[in-house]
């Protein structure tokens, strides 16, 4: 079994679509077919930085945050430019995904945007 001090490091090398494939394999899905599809998406600011953030609609999503409607965090910071975007399914694993890779380490995330 692997040391407790060694998961974080393992999480950093892998890429989003390993985390989600092993949240997929880990977790029952309840969602009703109906339901709409959510996705995580990566924004980066004119300074560099890198907001993380989920939606059903990625589009509609990043006009409102290019029109400062959306996080606060984002207001300001323009001009913003939409660099990761990928399906994960339910609003739960979205969700999950999203705290995945906020813990990322930058060097990751800039990696898993490269790999796009």
């Amino acid at each position: 079994m692997p040391d407790q001090s060694e998961q974080p490091e393992q999480i950093v090398e892998q890429t989003v679509e390993q985390i989600v494939e092993q949240m997929v394999e880990q977790t029952v899905d309840h969602t009703v077919e109906q339901s709409p599809a959510w996705f995580i998406y990566l924004v980066r600011c004119h300074n560099g930085n890198l907001y993380t953030g989920i939606s059903t609609d990625v589009a509609r999503r990043f006009s409102e945050h290019q029109a400062g409607k959306g996080a606060k965090y984002l207001r300001g910071k323009g001009p913003l430019q939409l660099v990761y975007q990928r399906k994960i399914g339910s609003r739960s694993k979205a969700l999950k995904a999203e705290i995945m890779v906020k813990k990322m380490s930058r060097q990751a995330k800039e990696k898993m945007i490269r790999e796009i």
